[in-house]
């Protein structure tokens, strides 16, 4: 996958959505775009995950990569279900330190788990039946639950 590319499920205990995250980085005054949803859930996710990157980012990042010196563009992108739920700031952090250092990860990657803006790893919802969702749909399906290695 190219970098910024990132892959998670979101469930509101009965529907599951397959949905596609985006981002790119393009050197900038440190602006977050959000497009691709209308549900402010989701965007609070992306907010949350943000400001925890901006607010700890002299320990996740090195110098040449702080968020202030990049505009985030990020797409969130419907593949499969009928609404985007919440719960998707995992996938987002992944995506944002893909995008940043353009970093290719792991195609089939999934990405489940959403983030506190303290930072917390939030557990994924209805686990089981989002990993039985990926694997229904890719057999080279990888989830990992709020974990990313640099």
């Amino acid at each position: 996958m190219p970098p910024g590319v990132c892959y998670t499920a979101t469930s509101d205990g009965e529907n599951n959505s397959l949905v596609k995250i985006e981002v790119v980085a393009l050197r900038g005054s440190g602006k977050v775009n959000v497009t691709g949803t209308n549900s402010q859930e989701v965007k609070e996710n992306i907010k949350n995950t943000y400001n925890y990157l901006r607010a700890n980012e002299k320990s996740i990042l090195n110098e040449q990569h702080s968020l202030s010196g990049y505009d985030l563009n990020i797409q969130i992108s419907n593949l499969m279900g009928a609404y985007i739920f919440g719960g998707i700031g995992s996938a987002v952090y992944v995506g944002i330190l893909s995008a940043i250092y353009k970093k290719n990860l792991k195609a089939g990657l999934a990405v489940l788990g959403n983030i506190s803006i303290g930072g917390a790893v939030e557990r994924a919802l209805n686990f089981a039946d989002k990993v039985s969702f990926f694997r229904k749909r890719s057999q080279d399906c990888t989830c990992a639950n709020g974990k990313f290695k640099r």
